[in-house]
């Protein structure tokens, strides 16, 4: 009995260590298995994440890019519109003619204005002023 004793004894200790190491692989199997996942999740998250930020990031590059062009063609427009104020303010010399002779115009008008006041005025004072020559 002693024998055998020890031979179930011995076989028991060594089932209980073949269990013991099956549910070791087993859990390390199954560590690997979480492991592998919850890596794999976060990597699909990152590029999820990724693409989501590059996304936002084209999107906001588009929109500068319109409002770049816009500002561009504002300006343009605007430099234009001075440049022809620009040649509206320049005097022709067809219209520095007109001009000029409306001023001439102007100033012998004014002249011929003047020296009939003069004249009316000399005509009044001679009638006025006694014993002038008639």
């Amino acid at each position: 009995p002693g024998a055998d004793y020890l031979i179930l004894k011995r076989r028991a200790q060594e089932e209980s260590r073949m269990r013991y190491e099956e549910v070791c692989k087993e859990n390390h199997k199954v560590g690997c298995g979480a492991i592998w996942e919850i890596r794999t999740s976060n990597a699909i998250d990152q590029a999820r994440t990724q693409r989501r930020f590059e996304s936002i990031r084209q999107a906001d590059g588009a929109a500068l890019e319109a409002r770049r062009q816009r500002l561009a063609a504002m300006l343009a427009e605007e430099h234009a519109l001075f440049e022809r104020q620009l040649d509206e303010l320049e005097e022709k010399p067809a219209e520095r003619k007109a001009r000029m002779q409306a001023r001439a115009v102007e100033l012998k008008d004014k002249r011929e204005t003047e020296r009939l006041h003069f004249v009316n005025q000399q005509y009044e004072r001679q009638w006025r002023v006694p014993g002038g020559p008639l």
